[in-house]
């Protein structure tokens, strides 16, 4: 960690003041913390303490809570204490014990008082766990950039964690100091600052995550640098000493050693064989002829089935797995005959999720003659569904099968669930707003009588 030498002073000074009342404050920097675990020390006792995404049996935490563990307590009796967060009191003999669920603030910056009694010794040493934000991403706690499928309402839902792991920054703490997380566009602008370390909304593009650490008597002199449309230089030359912030104390640190997180389009595509070629099918989002592959901006309660999930491009290959196979099995809400015979109708069951007040239609194109193109003559539709938000809908594709549909390959299939104001109804092209994209190769047989059609 580095520090100016005008914070380097301040800490020390104060920590001189506070060991005089028999304990010491933690350092509440920025900096990484080896394991998550920020140390206290009070007289002779160290206490680990720190907020976690997992209960004493390793149950996530529900989103925006999470719970206090305290992992070790050494010297004092070097025995057992009693511990409390204030609504509870265990007992430490050696073995982590675990405070809460407790709601997250909301905003960033909260912490929990636990206070240990050394029995023995008559000792009583009291210490802040900061909060840490929790249920985020699936419980996927790491940081990096992912769509907030789940909050989708808009066309920007690029989403940001900064966090190393959970608790690794310690927003929030010790009194007399304060941390904000900062998000810095790659023209090094300030897009927002916040408490918390979770940026949503996000605009695709290319990110930095920093955080910074500073007592609160130096709030009206940093602040106006941290709001949205500033450029951060001002801040990290003054953290390295020049400029107009030289002689400000604080200190700065950045997500994970200055890396760039990038939100690349909360989309959903297909995986037909795409291999640029004119014989394979427009999957992926380079065109050498064969055209742009179809996506979906993904929104909440708007998907065929109930899975969805997003990637940056099509996700091609030769059995059209490529979607199922990546973060989750998504393709689950088509059911296709087994056996497919020229010149019969086949009925496609499907179910859909459309949120309330959006009217929308399922279509599909198949490549009855083995081209690689799902052109307009080889579609179908179900009629107008009406929203119903939460509620899966049955819905059927009657499709018919040309008596001269191919029978020696596998045939490519496209579904796109679409709003019925968007215009973009095509097999490929741009993204639809809303709704999904499923693929699948399917097989035809010869009419074995007479009378298909």
């Amino acid at each position: 960690m580095q520090l100016n030498m005008t914070s380097l002073k301040t800490f020390l000074f104060f920590s001189f003041i506070l060991s005089i009342y028999g304990f010491v404050h933690p350092d509440r920097s920025a900096s990484k913390v080896d394991n998550n675990i920020v140390s206290h020390l009070s007289d002779s006792l160290q206490i680990s303490a720190f907020a976690t995404c997992t209960d004493a049996s390793a149950s996530q935490a529900a989103e925006n809570t999470y719970f206090i563990v305290v992992q070790t307590i050494t010297g004092g009796n070097g025995s057992s204490y009693q511990v409390s967060d204030g609504t509870g009191t265990q007992t430490f003999s050696g073995t982590p014990i675990y405070f809460g669920p407790y709601i997250h603030s909301g905003s960033g910056g909260a912490f929990q008082t636990i206070t240990v009694d050394d029995l023995v010794r008559s000792f009583t040493c009291i210490v802040e766990a900061p909060e840490v934000l929790c249920g985020i991403n699936n419980g996927n706690q790491a940081a990096g950039g992912f769509c907030d499928v789940e909050n989708a309402d808009g066309a920007n839902t690029g989403t940001i964690l900064a966090q190393y792991q959970p608790g690794t920054f310690q927003s929030g703490g010790t009194s007399g100091q304060i941390q904000r997380y900062v998000l810095v566009n790659s023209n090094n602008v300030v897009v927002e600052t916040n408490g918390t370390g979770f940026f949503t909304g996000l605009a695709d593009g290319t990110y930095t995550p920093y955080a910074i650490n500073y007592p609160t008597d130096e709030m009206g002199t940093i602040s106006p640098f941290l709001n949205p449309g500033v450029s951060f230089q001002t801040i990290v030359d003054g953290f390295n000493g020049s400029g107009t912030l030289s002689s400000a104390c604080f200190d700065l640190c950045n997500a994970d050693g200055l890396v760039e997180y990038t939100v690349n389009g909360c989309r959903d595509y297909g995986d037909l064989p795409d291999f640029d070629n004119n014989i394979t099918y427009a999957t992926n989002e380079s065109n050498n002829g064969e055209g742009l592959g179809a996506s979906h901006l993904v929104f909440d309660n708007f998907s065929i089935g109930t899975g969805i999930d997003t990637e940056v491009d099509g996700l091609a290959n030769t059995k059209a797995t490529g979607d199922d196979l990546d973060n989750i099995n998504d393709e689950d809400g088509i059911t296709i005959p087994t056996t497919i015979i020229t010149g019969t109708t086949i009925n496609i069951e499907a179910n859909v999720l459309i949120p309330s007040g959006t009217s929308a239609q399922l279509f599909v194109w198949i490549d009855w003659n083995a081209d690689g193109i799902l052109a307009s003559n080889e579609a179908s539709s179900t009629p107008i569904i009406d929203g119903n938000t939460g509620v899966l809908q049955a819905t059927t594709l009657s499709v018919n099968v040309p008596a001269n549909a191919n029978t020696t390959q596998l045939l490519g299939a496209r579904f796109r669930l679409f709003d019925v104001n968007e215009t973009q109804k095509l097999a490929t092209g741009a993204a639809a707003l809303g709704g999904e994209v499923e693929d699948y190769l399917i097989s035809v047989l010869p009419c074995p009588h007479p009378n298909c059609r």
